[in-house]
């Protein structure tokens, strides 16, 4: 279990860093100042990538600090990115779960306007009584076969997802603390930030 999983707030993101622009790319640069191991903030990156496919919003949380526990895997990393899966980007995310998942079983099922409306009368029952029911509400609306499929294509994408950002957020940890010591090296006055 990786017990280091602050973020090292005397670095600065170098140029590399810089390039993300906006709030995504802010997300994606506090993995650069983690203190961990490139390997185990990588592979928390992996892993909120997976679980931010998924439905289970509402216990994705959870799900990181109790995989956490049994694999070693930096938390911070993986909360940063479960974030793709917020309440903008949710409803587009979770219906391409459903869709592929149908495709993938070979079912049918409801198109995006209907999912929408679904969705939105959730959010409604939400604000007025608690997640819980709204979440409870939505899945029994959706019905065991489509909620299977919407797991399973979840499953799928996260998967996906997940495979590629364990080596790119390896290689691109590597790459800036290298470039990191370089410069170190180079003007010691112009550290970056306290030798990992």
């Amino acid at each position: 279990m990786t017990e280091s999983a602050e973020i090292d707030s005397s670095s600065q993101p170098s140029q590399e860093g810089k390039k993300s622009s906006g709030t995504g790319g802010a997300f994606w640069r506090r993995l650069l100042q983690l203190d961990d191991t490139p390997e185990s903030i990588a592979l928390g990156a992996a892993i909120g990538m997976f679980i931010a496919w998924t439905p289970t919003v509402g216990i994705q949380m959870v799900m990181i600090i109790a995989l956490a526990l049994v694999i070693p895997m930096n938390r911070i990393a993986a909360f940063v990115a479960i974030y793709i899966s917020n309440p903008v980007t949710m409803v587009p995310m979770y219906y391409l779960d459903y869709v592929v998942g149908l495709f993938l079983l070979g079912r049918e099922g409801m198109g995006y306007d209907e999912f929408l409306d679904l969705w939105n009368v959730t959010v409604e029952i939400a604000n007025k009584e608690s997640y819980w029911t709204a979440t409870k509400i939505f899945f029994e609306q959706l019905g065991l076969p489509l909620l299977t499929a919407t797991f399973f294509g979840g499953t799928v994408i996260g998967t996906l997802t997940a495979v590629p950002t364990y080596p790119l957020t390896l290689k691109w940890i590597q790459k800036y603390r290298e470039r990191k010591s370089k410069n170190t090296r180079e003007d010691p006055g112009v550290g970056l930030g306290s030798e990992e």
